[in-house]
């Protein structure tokens, strides 16, 4: 059986987009894979007024296949070791190690990119600007990386009272917090997701009883909402179980964290203005990133993502798409999908997300030889219009050719695949 790796299993996409596209043409996508590489490692600054300044929290995200895991009884073993350095005027003041180690089953675990080890550690800090220097070990290995150089500038750690505000999720959690926050932890980022995250914005002057908060993207706005939902205490966060939540810390100020509910839901990926007015006349202003981090690679460059919808369109409709400007392409295919299904209630479209993973494991699993684009063979056009299928048979004939035959049983529909060479170039049979 072939593994469906990251591919959902949920029958509905499957059925959602057969019924939509049951009668488009089985052609081929244009152009060549192009590779990708991305940084899964992420760092994270949050800060808290203390008596001598701030407590500065430094959360790290580091994901599982930037990692070296060496087998030992049955497990898979790896870790880092995190160095920082803080530096004012060009001198260090201050360094800090952090250590993690993570042990995991399978042999899957160590190659995730959606899996992550994670971590925090507190510097105490003046009221100056500093650099913030780090560098990663990876366990197991000779790697050693310099991360880019974090600047903290006093200006921007509070505005008017206001401190940057923070991405969260709701997750119970037995780790003893009073506080069921989890750390998003994408590098102060707000998460692209079909789940709900939500904004905890930390207002210093704990008189202030109600803000008002609005959010616009591309000079449009998104929304205007009074927020009068908090709770005053004296957070810093707490390293539980790989993950990152708030805590009770005594050593810190205590702050009123005001709660901005399913804040992601209509926002687009890319820059959002956050404007925070308290109950002066004051505006607190913020820039953050709205970022998808699994995002598919074969979205990642527009073209390439019209050309594969090969498997599902006809050929004038993508010739469509593509006689508009590049610059245009992104847009055009966001409008294509939400489109096709006009319904969703989030910006997020779940089905292009779908679709999107089946062209990558078709790019990863259907290369060969003849054909290195996996999304333009026989097997890659059929797994990325009909999903995973309920079984794969894999025989050899009397010629030693090689033959799969995929059956859907939810679709009534079975495909035979032959390899007459050897090379993996299997083709699609009547």
């Amino acid at each position: 059986m072939i593994k469906p790796g990251l591919i959902s299993k949920r029958n509905i996409f499957s059925w959602i987009l057969f019924l939509l596209f049951a009668s488009s043409a089985l052609a081929q996508p244009k152009g060549q894979f192009a590779a990708f590489q991305r940084n899964n490692i992420f760092l994270e600054t949050n800060f808290v007024p203390s008596d001598t300044g701030y407590a500065c929290f430094i959360s790290y995200r580091i994901s599982f296949d930037n990692l070296i895991f060496v087998k030992n009884d049955h497990k898979f073993n790896a870790g880092i070791t995190l160095d920082f350095e803080l530096l004012n005027d060009s001198k260090i003041v201050e360094r800090k190690t952090s250590s993690k180690s993570i042990s995991v089953d399978s042999y899957d675990s160590t190659i995730s990119q959606k899996d992550f080890l994670q971590g925090v550690l507190r510097l105490d800090i003046g009221r100056k600007n500093y650099v913030l220097n780090s560098f990663v070990s990876i366990a197991n290995g000779d790697r050693n990386l310099h991360l880019d150089s974090i600047k903290i500038n006093q200006a921007e750690i509070i505005k008017h009272s206001v401190l940057r505000p923070i991405a969260v999720i709701k997750d119970g959690t037995d780790c003893g917090t009073e506080f069921p926050f989890q750390l998003v932890n994408f590098e102060n980022t707000i998460p692209f997701s079909p789940s709900s995250a939500e904004l905890l914005i930390p207002v210093a002057d704990t008189s202030v009883s109600k803000i008002i908060v609005s959010v616009t993207q591309d000079k449009k706005a998104v929304f205007t909402k009074a927020i009068s939902d908090y709770v005053t205490n004296k957070f810093g966060f707490l390293d539980c179980n790989d993950k990152i939540y708030f805590q009770k810390s005594d050593g810190n100020k205590a702050l009123k964290y005001f709660y901005v509910p399913d804040v992601n839901g209509e926002l687009k990926e890319g820059p959002a203005d956050v404007e925070v007015k308290t109950d002066s006349s004051k505006m607190a202003s913020f820039i953050i990133h709205v970022f998808w981090n699994d995002k598919p690679r074969s979205l990642m460059m527009p073209e390439m993502a019209i050309q594969c919808l090969a498997a599902i369109e006809k050929p004038e409709v993508i010739d469509s798409l593509l006689s508009l400007d590049k610059d245009e392409y992104a847009k055009a295919l966001s409008e294509y999908w939400n489109g096709k299904f006009p319904e969703k209630k989030h910006v997020f479209n779940e089905y292009e997300f779908e679709y999107y993973q089946r062209v990558d494991y078709a790019l990863k699993k259907f290369g060969s030889v003849v054909n290195k684009n996996g999304a333009k063979s026989d097997r890659g056009m059929i797994y990325i219009r009909y999903g995973q299928p309920d079984e794969i048979k894999r025989d050899y004939n009397n010629s030693n050719m090689a033959i799969e035959i995929w059956t859907y049983k939810r679709l009534n529909k079975e495909f035979l695949f032959t390899d007459k060479t050897g090379l993996g170039n299997y083709t699609l049979g009547q």
